[in-house]
């Protein structure tokens, strides 16, 4: 409460200043307001001479905008980016013009966006022999400031110069040679782009409900394999093997290391030690009031856990608790509903040899 007491004045001295100094954190300053419509003159014609050189025509302007920004609780300021809103042949599209110009930028354009997705897609349903689930994220953007913006003209060669991070599901199985994977790996110019490879369409459908979008990744229940850059050598394609066998009760791991994500069967259903359990909820807030299942892991790493709607059913407010007896690590995780499964993650067991896994109520 004291913490709280102590921010409130803080906020109370704030605004006070702010009140007596005449600064309003919603409206630029005089002198930036003068700015500002230079900004959008300049910006305008700018990017009509962009269109013009680039690809040859006069496209109509329907807006002008200087972009604006405030950072925390300061007065809100010019970035020194000027996005133009334009049509042509019913068309609307924009242009990014850098008048700043503080970090070399040029300005681009997102009239061939289209046409460079479509072109990433066909080239990726090439390489795959697949048809695309879904493709994300579209370059074809319905706002100037979450629009991707290109400097060069494209003209249908040299895909890989234009793609961007990309995240794309396919079914199984896939089949690439050596001759495919470096033209995927060229393709995916940043190191986080993905093709998330599902066991069937069903399980891309029955992941897709429980994606908050399509830049998250699936539940591994749902994959046979992914397909990523590497971190550490942009030169390399890696591929992790998903092998993730439905029970009632499911416990895996991912071995990033050995590029595997699987479930196991290596560990033992037994009573755990009333000893144990009094020290591990001996400063927990919350403690359980039953302990329905508690299974001793050994040194078996565990990064998630799935349990049955079933078993869930069965045990409301079910929660997934993993101890670590080697140095009393403790992490309680709820389950999230995915398809026939409710799933929980991620636990933080790499430096455990001493694991368990309690299911409480």
């Amino acid at each position: 409460m004291e913490g709280r007491d102590k921010m409130k004045k803080l906020l109370i001295i704030l605004v006070g200043i702010l009140l007596l100094t005449g600064c309003d954190l919603f409206e630029l300053s005089e002198a930036d307001k003068v700015r500002q419509k230079q900004y959008e003159r300049d910006g305008e014609q700018l990017a009509i001479n962009h269109i013009a050189t680039k690809y040859g025509f006069s496209p109509k302007v329907k807006k002008v905008e200087a972009e604006t920004q405030r950072d925390s609780l300061g007065p809100l300021y010019l970035t020194g980016n000027v996005f133009v809103t334009m049509e042509y042949n019913g068309r609307t599209f924009f242009v990014k013009v850098p008048i700043d110009n503080k970090y070399g930028e040029q300005t681009g354009d997102t009239y061939q966006n289209d046409v460079i997705e479509k072109a990433i897609i066909r080239e990726l349903e090439s390489i795959l022999g697949k048809k695309l689930l879904y493709y994300y994220p579209s370059l074809d953007s319905k706002w100037p400031t979450s629009s991707r913006y290109y400097i060069d003209y494209f003209n249908g060669t040299e895909i890989e110069k234009f793609t961007t991070e990309f995240k794309v599901g396919v079914t199984a199985p896939l089949e690439l040679d050596e001759q495919k994977e470096t033209r995927l790996k060229n393709l995916m110019s940043k190191s986080f782009s993905t093709v998330f490879v599902f066991k069937t369409e069903k399980d891309y459908n029955t992941a897709r409900k429980s994606m908050r979008s399509l830049y998250d990744e699936p539940g591994p229940i749902f994959l046979a394999e992914k397909y990523t850059k590497s971190y550490d050598d942009d030169d390399k394609l890696i591929r992790y093997t998903f092998d993730v066998k439905e029970d009632d009760i499911i416990l895996g791991y991912k071995d990033y290391e050995n590029k595997k994500i699987y479930s196991f069967t290596n560990y033992e259903l037994k009573p755990i030690d009333s000893e144990i359990l009094q020290k591990m909820f001996a400063t927990y807030e919350r403690k359980p009031k039953v302990v329905l299942n508690a299974m001793s892991l050994g040194n078996q790493k565990l990064s998630f856990v799935y349990v049955s709607k079933n078993y869930y059913n069965n045990h409301r407010n079910l929660q997934a608790i993993f101890y670590c007896g080697n140095n009393d690590g403790m992490d309680r995780e709820i389950f999230e509903p995915q398809g026939d499964y409710y799933y929980s993650r991620v636990f933080s067991t790499y430096d455990c040899n001493d694991g368990y896994v309690l299911f409480v109520n």
